[in-house]
């Protein structure tokens, strides 16, 4: 039996590739990761030899929409639209907790975590200055000791999600 890839391809064009990739499937290699979500897009017969080209990424055990190049040209202006913040990014999380307020937001420096060169925290110190984040949310639902929130990160820093909501003192529930 054949096995699935753990991505779907959503859009497919002349300029690009928008695909919902699964939880803890890394988007590049490294880190001791050899399977990719670049390398399988790359060897994906449907793009018919295009060699995906990266605009942006999201933590490997995140799963949702990834945008790919096939162009050039497509990569510089999508890159371009999400250095420039013109693209609104929204994920879903479900944290520990029931927060007070129906929104808000957190804007807290991330950095390295120095006693773990692979973990991001509040006010790191490790390779480099902590750098600005933002990250806005909206209570979507609320359960019995768990909340569904909407959440917008502003900035893009490595497991900012994760980091601010836990700075919140609502941590990621799964």
């Amino acid at each position: 039996m054949k096995k699935s890839p753990p991505y779907a391809i959503l859009v497919l064009d002349d300029a690009l590739v928008a695909v919902n990739k699964a939880p803890h499937l890394a988007v590049l290699p490294g880190r001791g990761r050899t399977e990719s979500l670049l390398g399988l897009l790359a060897a994906d017969p449907r793009l018919a030899g295009k060699k995906p080209l990266m605009i942006h990424r999201i933590d490997a055990d995140t799963s949702g929409l990834i945008l790919f190049a096939l162009t050039p040209d497509a990569q510089k202006i999508l890159a371009e639209q999400f250095r420039a913040r013109t693209i609104t990014k929204e994920y879903l999380a479900l944290v520990r907790g029931t927060p007070l307020n129906e929104s808000g937001s957190v804007d807290l420096p991330i950095g390295r975590d120095p006693k773990h060169k692979n973990r991001m925290m509040i006010r790191g110190t490790g390779d480099g200055e902590p750098k600005k984040s933002r990250t806005k949310w909206v209570v979507q639902q609320r359960f019995t000791g768990i909340t569904l929130l909407k959440v917008f990160p502003v900035t893009g820093r490595r497991h900012q999600i994760r980091v601010h909501l836990k700075a919140m003192g609502y941590p990621l529930a799964v």
